[in-house]
């Protein structure tokens, strides 16, 4: 059938050819030869690849990205991914509340480290008073949450809550102050909007007076503080000089003899 029809077609065109007018001359083209080029690929070491990057994004950057501050190319990494891990581990609301006191105390540490190298701009102090802002109600947040089913724990950790504002309040405020006296006014060494913003926060909080607190509960948790400055205490070797260990060594001794 196929041989039949090629016949037919070929007579046919043999009988009734394209006229002179419709003829275009179409130009020879020369097709270059594309060779093709075979590549094999090794599972095993595309294994190994996908691997090595995992760890490099997945533990490596985020490891050093936690010795970053802000102005850094990673520092966003520290606060919107590892941070926020941080959060989504932080199963109780007394554990949130103090995940959140811990990463306002942290913009704090950064704003007064910029601040000690002349590098804190207007806009890194706001955006640091945003965050301590941000971090404030997130805690406050948590603690309405617990107030709702434990009101001791609530009045346990507003207390911790108002204390570490107190806390980093006397810390900016000395810091003003030592700058001050060593009249070291030039820009980037300024936190005086930031003391502004955590003073702001701090009259927020409004401890709330006449709760019953249970001993056992009380005791356990200054129990659990205690240990950690000593903690911290015994991390810093190596790191202050002896004059200041023996000035936080009779701080904490002060503090053991009021809980005793």
């Amino acid at each position: 059938e196929r041989r039949d029809l090629r016949e037919r077609l070929v007579s046919y065109m043999e009988y009734h050819p394209l006229p002179e007018s419709a003829r275009t001359v179409v130009p020879a083209i020369k097709a270059k030869s594309q060779p093709f080029h075979i590549f094999h690929i090794d599972a095993f070491l595309m294994g190994r690849f996908v691997g090595a990057f995992a760890l490099l994004f997945l533990v490596i950057v985020p490891v050093v990205a936690e010795k970053a501050i802000p102005g850094d190319v990673l520092y966003p990494v520290k606060v919107r991914f590892n941070e926020e891990i941080r959060s989504t581990l932080s199963f109780s609301p007394y554990q949130k509340v103090e995940w959140e006191t811990t990463r306002l105390e942290r913009r704090i540490s950064e704003a007064r480290l910029l601040a000690s190298s002349g590098k804190l701009t207007p806009e890194m102090e706001a955006d640091v008073a945003e965050a301590v802002k941000s971090h404030s109600d997130a805690a406050q947040k948590e603690i309405a949450s617990i107030r709702q089913t434990d009101s001791e724990e609530a009045a346990i950790a507003e207390i911790a809550f108002a204390s570490a504002l107190e806390v980093q309040s006397e810390v900016l405020e000395g810091h003003i102050d030592k700058n001050q006296q060593a009249s070291t006014t030039s820009d980037g060494k300024s936190i005086a909007a930031l003391a502004g913003a955590v003073g702001e926060v701090r009259a927020n909080i409004v401890v709330r007076e006449g709760e019953k607190l249970s001993y056992q509960k009380l005791l356990a948790r200054i129990e659990s503080e205690t240990t950690r400055a000593y903690e911290y205490f015994d991390s810093i070797d190596g790191v202050a000089l002896p004059e200041e260990k023996k000035d936080i060594e009779r701080r904490l001794t002060d503090i053991q003899q009021k809980v005793n």
